[in-house]
């Protein structure tokens, strides 16, 4: 919780969109595959995992939930910041 907390606050702070952001082109030289092909591979461990019954559905269902509603909190906040810059 302590994790999520922090990239909140990273977020709310635009600390991760200028420290850990790198561009497409940039990314695919340095790794040799793209970004989408990078996180589908990630992804894919846990749904590997998943699926051999190491991780209980219940539970991996409740996280993807968990993470959906915090990347939308995080987007709802950083549209509020946005329009309360506008508006001065």
């Amino acid at each position: 919780m302590k994790e999520l907390n922090t990239f909140r606050q990273y977020l709310k702070e635009g600390v991760i969109k200028e420290n850990m952001y790198i561009d497409d082109e940039e990314f695919e030289m340095e790794m040799g595959r793209s970004k989408k092909d990078s996180l589908k591979k990630e992804m894919m461990m846990h749904v590997d995992q998943l699926m051999d019954g190491n991780i209980d559905m219940i539970d991996f269902m409740n996280v993807v939930e968990e993470i959906m509603l915090d990347v939308k909190i995080a987007a709802k906040d950083e549209e509020l910041n946005k329009r309360q810059k506008q508006n001065g």
